[in-house]
């Protein structure tokens, strides 16, 4: 016999704009958390072997990769939540768990733009003058911080997905 398919479950009264918004805040998740995780691996094999080269590449990626992926990811994420909460019956800005959402974006945020860019310019000196130790203890610093952004993320992925 031939299986029928069932419908999804309703997740309560959602427009398609809903829809078109959750989808967008899922991808854009997906893409800064997957995207720090990868940057993380990368920067932890580069880190090991204290190469210029690798270092270099490592920063030389991330000016790439940061305006043109992460920055449109967190801002979309941003807008669509939001948008999300803003048009919800169920949930209100001021709730905790959308409060501590806000506040472990701005806190990632906070630590990507001042930490990250901070030890990108120091080892990129440093790599500019030949310093390899500086611009390896500098990359270690990065990496740090990079993992501690990605932290937040599944912190912050957890509290979207396990709220009340």
């Amino acid at each position: 016999p031939m299986l029928s398919a069932r419908p999804a479950p309703s997740l309560g009264p959602m427009s398609d704009l809903d829809d078109w918004l959750v989808l967008l805040h899922v991808l854009g998740s997906m893409v800064w958390l997957g995207g720090w995780a990868a940057i993380c691996m990368f920067a932890a094999n580069a880190v090991r072997g204290a190469e210029p080269d690798a270092l270099r590449r490592l920063f030389t990626v991330m000016r790439s990769v940061g305006p043109v992926l992460f920055g449109p990811a967190t801002l979309v994420v941003l807008a669509t939540g939001v948008v999300l909460v803003i048009r919800s019956e169920r949930a209100e800005l001021s709730d905790v768990w959308v409060a501590a959402g806000l506040g472990l974006y701005v806190v990632a945020t906070l630590v990507g733009m001042l930490g990250l860019s901070r030890a990108s310019r120091t080892a990129t000196a440093a790599l500019d003058r030949g310093d390899v130790a500086v611009a390896a203890s500098a990359t270690r610093t990065w990496l740090t911080l990079a993992v501690v952004v990605t932290a937040l993320l599944v912190v912050a992925t957890a509290d979207m997905v396990l709220r009340p």
